[in-house]
């Protein structure tokens, strides 16, 4: 039986999915022996080519159409984060500073550490890594903590960051997905914000029924590197 394309509304005999190893092919066709593989096959590549060749439908070229159209009405989002949350607030950071990922780990105390930024010390692979407590860095209230619930995809997790000035671990209630947005979007910070949070807090985001703080990742690590000094 031939096929018809709709994309390039020509027929095509798919004996590939016949009598070759494609499809519900039976693998019947005398020509396997020789090509192995219907791909192989002189009579694949040349019925292949008249997909190629023919010129396209104005509905196929329409759906292509609409679909750069709608690519092109965000080309201004040219900013992204990974979101995450700290109790009932949520935060978001560049993804280029997101080492990994992981579960959650004991974190071991450090003696004679009187810093409530540095939590203590966790196990990666090996080596230990300074776990810091961004909320402290902020100087935020982190309101009700919404807790861990498996049913519902929420998992407390630790990222690793990387940036110029170190490798550092910061526990997380939860971590989502990654957001576009274009810096027109960004609000300014709340009034009733700590300084320190306003120099780190670049901006807010709404982003469905909740509000995100992007923070620069650089005002961040000198604020950690500013308790060892």
């Amino acid at each position: 039986m031939e096929r018809h394309n709709l994309k390039a509304n020509i027929i095509i005999n798919d004996c590939w999915n016949k009598m070759g190893v494609h499809g519900k092919g039976d693998r019947s066709c005398v020509e396997l022996e020789k090509v192995i593989h219907c791909r192989n096959c002189k009579k694949f590549i040349s019925e292949g080519r008249k997909l190629l060749d023919k010129e396209s439908t104005v509905e196929y070229k329409k759906s292509w159409h609409d679909q750069i159209d709608a690519v092109s009405g965000d080309k201004e989002k040219t900013e992204s984060i990974v979101t995450f949350r700290l109790g009932d607030q949520w935060f978001g950071l560049p993804p280029k500073y997101f080492n990994e990922v992981i579960k959650w780990r004991d974190i071991h105390s450090i003696p004679h550490n009187r810093s409530e930024i540095v939590k203590g010390v966790v196990a990666i692979r090996g080596k230990l890594q300074l776990c810091i407590s961004i909320g402290h860095i902020l100087g935020i209230n982190k309101g009700m903590s919404v807790e861990e619930n498996v049913k519902d995809g929420v998992y407390k997790r630790m990222i690793v960051l990387s940036g110029e000035n170190g490798r550092y671990v910061f526990p997380v209630s939860e971590i989502r997905e990654i957001h576009h947005y274009s810096l027109s979007e960004l609000c300014d910070p709340p009034a009733t914000a700590s300084v320190d949070s306003q120099n780190v807090v670049l901006g807010v985001l709404q982003c469905n029924d909740r509000y995100l703080s992007c923070l620069d990742f650089n005002m961040l690590s000198d604020l950690i590197d500013g308790v060892f000094e």
